[in-house]
């Protein structure tokens, strides 16, 4: 997965306060999709710019009048959102965590992986968006939100997996890509007029994204 040196997992350990887990066996969620080692324990996934950095402001979680549980900005009544991080595969979407620490280069983006982002109190949560985004509605926009992870490896793995980049230590949303050149691109991250912020995603900047989770 992420190409991490001792010496700097200390040190983003100590920036971000996150922990790393022990090994523990792989799990499969499904005949084409399973996931692996817990990589990140943190109760501090930042939000801030793609090509990292110092995080703008620490992620929590909010229930909205509706009852969906958002990804917010940690103020105005959010609570503290702890994840656990895993490279995970899906033989549907043909996307691999790439496990020994074999990242894969992919241009322009560097060494990338892929994986989801459990709720650490729930592993059958995790973190995605929660529509689709198809490419005749080009300004669609939908929240990033805490759901219930589907077990079935089909088109909807593509909500839940995240494109990881491993050199700035962030996550974006993806998409598959309306080009050939590469089958999934990372998708940029908004902020909603609510209080507090919510995070959100569209086709906006899809390929470039200016803004992501700090991991």
């Amino acid at each position: 997965m992420m190409r991490l040196t001792a010496f700097t997992l200390v040190a983003i350990a100590t920036i971000f306060g996150f922990a790393f887990a022990g090994p523990i066996n792989l799990e499969n969620r499904s005949s084409g999709v399973s996931c692996g080692d817990v990589i990140q324990i943190t109760s501090k996934l930042g939000y801030g710019a793609s090509t990292g950095g110092y995080p703008k402001f620490i992620l929590g979680k909010k229930y909205d009048e509706q009852g969906q549980l958002q990804v917010t900005q940690l103020e105005d009544g959010a609570e503290t959102l702890d994840v656990t991080v895993r490279g995970c595969n899906s033989t549907y979407l043909g996307l691999y965590s790439n496990t020994n620490d074999k990242s894969v280069y992919m241009y322009p983006y560097g060494y990338v992986s892929f994986g989801r982002i459990f709720l650490a109190e729930d592993n059958n949560k995790c973190l995605q968006r929660h529509e689709d985004l198809p490419f005749s509605e080009y300004t669609k926009k939908t929240h990033i939100t805490v759901e219930e992870c589907s077990n079935e490896d089909d088109a909807d793995q593509a909500r839940q997996f995240w494109y990881f980049q491993d050199q700035y230590y962030t996550a974006s949303p993806l998409i598959k890509s309306s080009s050939g050149n590469r089958a999934y691109i990372p998708l940029d991250i908004f902020l909603s007029n609510s209080t507090p912020p919510a995070l959100i995603t569209s086709r906006t900047n899809a390929g470039n994204p200016r803004n992501a989770i700090s991991i």
